[in-house]
Parts: C-alpha cells; sequence; structure tokens
C-alpha cells in the first residue's frame, strides 16, 4: 500500500511537520496501524518526489528502506554507501 505519512517534526526544509511517501506490504490503512501500534515501529520504502516536472503526473524514486514509530516522531535511515564522515 503506498502511504502519506506526516510526523510531527521539523523537516530538512524547516517546514514545522514532516512528510514521507512511502510503500508498505499491507491490504488496508487499518492493517497499517494495527502493524505500527503492535510492533512500535515499522520499515518502509521510501519515496521522493520529482518536483522539477510541471506534467499532471509526477514521479517518486525510491530512496530505501526507513524506520518509523509513532511514539516519539521518529525517523530511522541507513546512510548510503557514498557519504563520507569527516571530523
Amino acid at each position: 500500500m503506498r502511504l502519506k505519512i506526516t510526523l510531527n517534526m521539523p523537516s530538512k526544509s524547516d517546514n514545522p511537520v514532516h512528510q514521507i511517501l512511502c510503500s508498505y506490504p499491507c491490504e488496508t490503512l487499518e492493517e497499517f496501524l494495527e502493524d505500527l501500534v503492535d510492533k512500535g515501529f515499522v520499515i518502509v520504502t521510501e519515496y521522493w518526489l520529482d518536483n522539477s516536472r510541471s506534467e499532471k503526473t509526477r514521479q517518486a524514486s525510491s530512496r530505501g528502506q526507513l524506520g518509523i514509530t509513532y511514539e516519539v516522531g521518529l525517523k530511522v535511515k541507513e546512510l548510503e554507501d557514498n557519504i563520507v564522515f569527516v571530523d
């Protein structure tokens, strides 16, 4: 199922809320919420919209897996290999 999740936390662009477009292997919204509450967190596939296109149908590209929980407004994502840490 494809979902749009709004987290009550600031976004990278300083918006007061953070929205995530994602997919999760379930059939209904109720099933997704039951999994989220029962497990405490779920792992979804996150997608980013291509906002540069002016067409009516926008494309979204996968950004990998993302763990989210409703209890503390937390999201967790694995970093890509091409990121270098500099001290």
